[in-house]
């Protein structure tokens, strides 16, 4: 097996785990997501401080005398190091049509005799162990150079094995990587970014030019480009000044083209380093153009780029030598991977879903952490919680953000979770949110307390019927009893939480340490203090948080439509009864949230992932917890796509209104199967991702406002919804037409108030009119969407929400309650619903 890729087959990861909404127009919404974390969370950097925050090299490295300096010079000095550099340089000077290979292989064996001498002349307390450097691979698919860590012999297998020194990696498939190459590149010299720097430096804004004959654009069109782009020779490693151009429309059009699309193609990898790898916290990838250089760097919070430098100066000579002094003393965490998991094997691509492990069988990204051991760092009643990983069931797309992972699981460690059906949550949340266990750990306490509420209030009642019973005031008790009637049955938890998901297990890692600093608190502090050219930047700390959870179930492998019509009741109840009690707000209402269990054979609806959620009190005060906004947009309520809208209550009821419509208008229901997504569906436009969240809100309102009825929206298998749809349509177009109306009055009342108008009524103005937001003009009104959705079929669906597991058609237990205070089987004045 070799570690190697093509550019190709980087592209092609990751599709088997996507959700059914984003299998179609794979390409296009990969783009979208990576265009979206370029423009907003790209920041560039000097190479100077890339060195000292993302590779931890010391400021003090380019003063005379230090370690790095002493050995810069050495190698400097040395005939070998001389003769792979020059080499090196007369292949970028050759003419346009150069092979590439010859580049790659020349700049690798450059790389590794550099690397060579780097771990001849450090220290021994730097020296790498067992043999593992860093090793650039001389062989090469299309711009591609892959670096590793050599526990491997590169001339024979060129397998990636298990290590004892280094144990914990699942698949290494890359380290760090190099785009490079005479054609298909463009570096960045930080025009459309925010540029940050320390107090007192300049401008780390780099004047580099591409040559004219490696342009974005392929070999076919080199000649056609040359006639458009200035040649230019090489320049200093940074500058200050503005990127020089002829001035021609065309010469500009080519220029940002040629960046903006070297920009995708390079995220794309970084994207697909830290998807593949599930846990890896952070990738580098190093831009090449033939003597000029600058490094990429991503994490769940920022893409950074440095400036770049020149490897013909000194200056940029000492720059890339330190980076590869720093390269190879980075240790494992450093470079991303953290050691959480074993049993290691070697995955690499080939094609676009398959993936090849060691042992030589092939398998999809679906399946290829099947038999890894996934070791927590917390114990559970002196046992390690160790888990076999499986199948990977989610994963969200995009860098950054919480990059969601979920994996089915197992544990045969822990007694009470042999045999269950486990997953593995991995995410990486902002460490200034609430863990989705402290709020789910806030509902249980809440629920237990309710619980302990109604015991004490059932033996009250229990012990007041017998009372009257005893004195002969049987009409008092008669009154008495009705109260009595909900609190028959004792359970053991609140109803609620059947709904909501069971985090047995949940620990957060933290990134770094005093002894073993990472990028991420390095350029957390860098940030805060740094100064900002065009325009600002805010970087956001997070940690991984690893949770062990019971497995639930999709919405859509309902086996029937009452399941469906329970499912969202229970729902829509327990979203209620955790703004009520706990004070809890969802806020992250979407289709892949709503899942279900089955307890006792009965389906119970489960409003999943708490991850966003927020306390009211939070909510009501405006406090960010998140630089992003929540929300998946297709189910997201029309005021929270457009800034600046506070997260209501009726916010998360419009979300399931969009959820309960886009199901039955883009799926086809077959009892007994899972749902068949149609091949045309309708409001497929809220789907585009190529389009703004405020387009988005755009469309939702011009199709409340021209739809005439939602019948010829739904599928005739869902048909049976139409009432409940119709209903909640209803109460949202009227509340937004309320609100519209209202904002009319305001402007109205505004307008006459500044010309004057009315002046002598203004003693008794009591201001603009009035408006109750919470409910769209009570519009929207918790009891009529409960009369909405609580029936199916004009039958009463189960609601759960009364404090009672079992049915008052026992009559064992109807006999036992008579039985207190009646020496009679069946009083007449007993009578149950």
């Amino acid at each position: 097996m070799t570690n190697g890729c093509t550019s190709a087959s980087l592209l092609g990861l990751g599709n088997a785990s996507r959700t059914e909404e984003q299998t179609r127009h794979i390409w296009e919404e990969h783009d979208h997501f990576t265009r979206k974390n370029l423009s907003n969370h790209h920041i560039y950097i000097s190479f100077e401080n890339g060195l000292q925050n993302l590779l931890h090299v010391p400021e003090d490295w380019n003063i005379p005398g230090k370690e790095h300096q002493r050995i810069i010079n050495a190698i400097l000095q040395d005939d070998s190091y001389k003769i792979s550099r020059d080499a090196y340089f007369q292949i970028c000077d050759d003419e346009p049509g150069s092979v590439v290979s010859s580049l790659c292989r020349a700049r690798a064996i450059f790389y590794n005799n550099t690397i060579s001498l780097i771990n001849q002349y450090c220290d021994s307390q730097h020296r790498k162990g067992g043999g593992r450097v860093l090793h650039f691979q001389e062989d090469h698919l299309n711009n591609v150079i892959q670096c590793t860590l050599s526990d491997f012999d590169s001339k024979t297998s060129r397998r990636f094995g298990p290590s004892k020194n280094w144990d914990s990696l699942v698949w290494p498939m890359f380290i760090h990587i190099e785009e490079s190459g005479d054609s298909d590149l463009a570096l960045d010299r930080g025009r459309d970014s925010p540029r940050a720097k320390k107090t007192g430096e300049e401008d780390p804004l780099s004047e580099y030019r591409t040559p004219p004959y490696q342009i974005f654009l392929g070999k076919s069109k080199r000649e056609s480009a040359e006639s458009t782009v200035d040649k230019i020779p090489n320049m200093s490693q940074t500058s200050t000044a503005p990127a020089r151009s002829n001035g021609s429309p065309t010469s500009a059009c080519i220029e940002h083209q040629k960046v903006a699309w070297a920009r995708l193609y390079c995220v794309r990898y970084l994207w697909e380093i830290l998807e593949i790898s599930v846990l890896r916290s952070h990738a580098f990838l190093t831009l090449v153009d033939r003597d000029h250089l600058q490094l990429m760097y991503a994490d769940r919070s920022a893409v950074v780029t440095t400036s770049i430098i020149n490897l013909r100066t000194p200056e940029g000579e000492a720059m890339f030598l330190a980076m590869l002094i720093a390269f190879h003393r980075l240790t494992p965490k450093q470079w991303g991977l953290l050691p959480l998991v074993k049993n290691s094997f070697t995955v690499l691509s080939s094609g676009d879903t398959a993936y090849h492990r060691e042992d030589g069988t092939i398998t999809t990204k679906r399946e290829c952490l099947r038999g890894v051991e996934l070791q927590l760092q917390g114990e559970i009643k002196r046992h390690p919680v160790r888990l076999m990983l499986d199948d990977i069931l989610y994963h969200q797309p995009g860098i950054i953000g919480r990059g969601t992972c979920v994996i089915a699981a197992s544990c045969n460690d822990v007694k009470d979770w042999k045999g269950q059906e486990l997953v593995v949550k991995v995410s990486w949340p902002s460490e200034t949110r609430k863990s989705e266990i402290f709020l789910l750990n806030l509902a249980r306490r809440k629920g237990e307390e309710l619980v302990k509420e109604r015991k004490v209030k059932q033996a009250e009642l229990f012990k007041e019927v017998e009372n009257l019973r005893e004195s002969g005031k049987f009409e008092e008790a008669t009154a008495k009893s009705h109260d009595a009637q909900s609190l028959v049955e004792e359970f053991d938890k609140h109803w609620a939480l059947n709904h909501l998901p069971n985090i047995l297990y949940s620990e957060d890692f933290q990134l770094g340490s005093e002894n073993e600093p990472m990028p991420q608190t390095k350029l957390a502090l860098f940030f805060s203090k740094a100064e900002y050219v065009n325009g600002e930047f805010k970087y956001e700390t997070r940690v991984l948080r690893v949770s062990v959870q019971e497995r639930l179930y999709k919405m859509t492998t309902l086996p029937s439509l009452v399941g469906y019509a329970q499912v969202f009741y229970d729902i829509f109840l327990c979203h209620r009864w955790l703004y009520d009690y706990p004070y809890i707000l969802h806020r992250d209402i979407s289709s892949g949230n709503i899942m279900y269990r089955t307890i006792d054979g009965k389906i119970y609806g489960v409003l999943n992932d708490l991850d966003l959620s927020s306390l009211r009190k939070s909510v009501e005060e405006g406090e960010q917890t998140s630089l992003q906004r929540t929300g998946t947009p297709p189910y997201m309520a029309v005021e929270l796509l457009r800034e600046g809208a506070r997260h209501l209550y009726r916010h998360d009821l419009e979300s399931l209104m969009y959820i309960i419509l886009l199901l039955c208008c883009r799926s086809k229901f077959t009892p007994d199967n899972a749902l068949e997504p149609l091949p045309s569906p309708k409001l497929n436009s809220w789907f585009d991702t190529k389009v703004t969240w405020f387009d988005l809100a755009g469309r939702k309102l011009i199709f409340w406002e021209t739809i005439d009825t939602l019948e010829t929206c739904i599928d005739p298998s869902f048909k049976e919804f139409l009432p409940c749809l119709d209903e909640l349509a209803d109460s949202f177009s009227g509340g937004f037409r309320e609100k519209s109306a209202w904002k009319s009055a305001v402007r109205r009342y505004n307008t006459k108030a500044r010309s004057g108008v009315g002046r002598g009524v203004a003693d008794t103005d009591q201001g603009p009119p009035k408006f109750d937001d919470e409910t769209l003009g009570g519009m929207v009104a918790f009891e009529a969407i409960v009369a909405s959705m609580s029936s199916f079929r004009g039958k009463k669906l189960e609601d759960r929400s009364k404090d009672r597991l079992g049915s008052f058609e026992d009559h064992d237990a109807i006999e036992a309650f008579a039985r207190l205070f009646t020496s009679q089987p069946h009083p007449s004045y007993l009578t149950f619903p």
